[in-house]
């Protein structure tokens, strides 16, 4: 009876190493990547056109933030804007 049951046992330990091999073997682990690949590529595709599309606006919003950051600039240089500061601050006071 033992005889059988180490014969079992034998069986189950070689069987679970082979299957442990083929899991492990380099072209299963490529076909995985495959598998991923395939699942994962449309998703990437579709946030790229997302962010394709998003270039143009977030361009001209960027462009706009500029001029107005250069016309507030600007308009430190101006004494008649400075002036006009002062008399703003005198009459709140």
């Amino acid at each position: 009876m033992s005889s059988a049951k180490a014969q079992s046992s034998e069986v189950a330990r070689t069987t679970s190493e082979a299957l442990t091999r083929v899991v492990n073997e380099a072209s299963v682990g490529l076909y995985r990547v495959q598998e991923h690949v395939l699942r994962t590529t449309s998703s990437l595709v579709a946030a790229r056109t997302a962010i394709v599309e998003m270039k143009v606006p977030m361009e001209s919003a960027l462009s706009d933030v500029r001029e107005a950051q250069d016309a507030v600039s600007r308009m430190n240089r101006v004494a008649g804007f400075h002036n006009a500061t002062e008399n703003l601050k005198s009459l709140l006071n």
